[in-house]
């Protein structure tokens, strides 16, 4: 069996879906799903903020015409690296469960800038010396 690389970028699995992998680059090994039918599409996720969310959608666009508009986007659950570049997917229907949409609702952006400044004076979670990029 080959060895497969968890590469970044965007990845066609075929049959109109394809997968966004964001090694860590940030404080999570993000990744994403788009799937494009008949030129619908559904986007699973979005990425660890702004900047690495806009990077995955222009490639999005590029690589499948139809990704020029997302018209739903599936939040699968509430953790930082799967919802903080929503607001960059303008137009989409947003479909989540009850309990990820409170907790999504609940969040602080601009807390999780505040680690990414300030990680060396978090003892040993901040000692990767890892960049969060959740710019809002």
């Amino acid at each position: 069996m080959a060895r497969w690389q968890f590469s970044r970028g965007l990845h066609d699995l075929g049959n109109g879906c394809y997968t966004w992998l964001q090694p860590d680059e940030t404080w999570g090994w993000s990744n994403a799903g788009l799937i494009e039918s008949r030129g619908q599409t559904l986007l699973v996720d979005t990425l660890m903020g702004l900047r690495l969310t806009q990077n995955m959608l222009d490639e999005m666009k590029r690589r499948v015409p139809a990704a020029a508009r997302i018209g739903k986007l599936v939040n699968t659950h509430a953790n930082p690296d799967h919802v903080l570049g929503n607001e960059l997917v303008l137009g989409a229907e947003i479909i989540s469960g009850r309990r990820a949409a409170e907790d999504i609702a609940k969040m602080d952006p601009a807390g999780f800038e505040r680690m990414a400044r300030n990680w060396r004076e978090m003892g040993d979670v901040g000692g990767t010396g890892a960049k969060l990029d959740c710019r809002v």
